[in-house]
């Protein structure tokens, strides 16, 4: 049974092999590598395995690292929405959210005077606040149904710099490369222009 020195090796040995691949080295050089530094010959087909088990796990890892921060970017955005449906709906303290309360200079059965403190809106923050706290809510409302892929997908119609449809052709055995090489250029500039566009709009809808 691998005593706790042996799996720390093996850890330190995994390692090694996964830096050493990442920096671009073979598997016949880090073989050599390993041998050289004590950690036993291994078949390259050996490091292979180890190479791919260790860049999986990094993989799930990041990918719960990436769940953790979707669930706490949804989180904080349920908490912007709950404290702006707070400001807008809470009532005035004064009148209860009534927008009335009891004026004893009128005349009996006719007491009920305007609240001060709301205005007789009955509610506990000022119109001004309450429509900032519902451009927030909307905001952070139109982000989560992003997030969660309630929107239909995002389309785009790609066209060269003068607005044209792109013609891509289904047989290109017979286009000069010339011709290819301008498409090829007229198909990214449609696609950077699609990217402004949806830039643009995002950059509106946030205003």
């Amino acid at each position: 049974m691998p005593t706790a020195a042996d799996r720390v090796k093996t850890e330190r040995r995994d390692s090694l092999i996964l830096e050493l691949y990442e920096g671009g080295a073979k598997y016949k050089l880090i073989k050599q590598a390993l041998i050289a530094r004590d950690y036993g010959s291994l078949s390259e087909s050996r490091i292979g395995k180890i190479i791919r088990r260790e860049l999986d796990a990094i993989a799930a890892q990041r990918q719960e690292i990436a769940e953790r921060m979707f669930d706490l970017k949804l989180e904080q955005l349920n908490a912007i929405v709950r404290t702006n449906f707070g400001v807008i709906n809470a009532p005035c303290k004064k009148c209860k959210g009534d927008g009335v309360v009891e004026d004893p200079d009128k005349a009996e059965g006719n007491r009920e005077g305007i609240c001060e403190r709301c205005k007789g809106d009955g509610k506990a923050h000022t119109p001004r606040d309450r429509k900032g706290a519902s451009m927030e809510r909307r905001l952070a409302s139109d982000q989560q149904c992003k997030m969660l892929g309630l929107y239909a997908p995002e389309k785009f119609a790609f066209t060269d710099p003068q607005g044209n449809a792109l013609d891509f052709m289904d047989d290109l055995s017979d286009v000069p490369e010339e011709q290819l090489d301008r498409d090829l250029k007229s198909f990214q500039a449609g696609i950077d222009a699609a990217r402004v566009a949806f830039a643009d709009e995002a950059a509106r809808k946030a205003l």
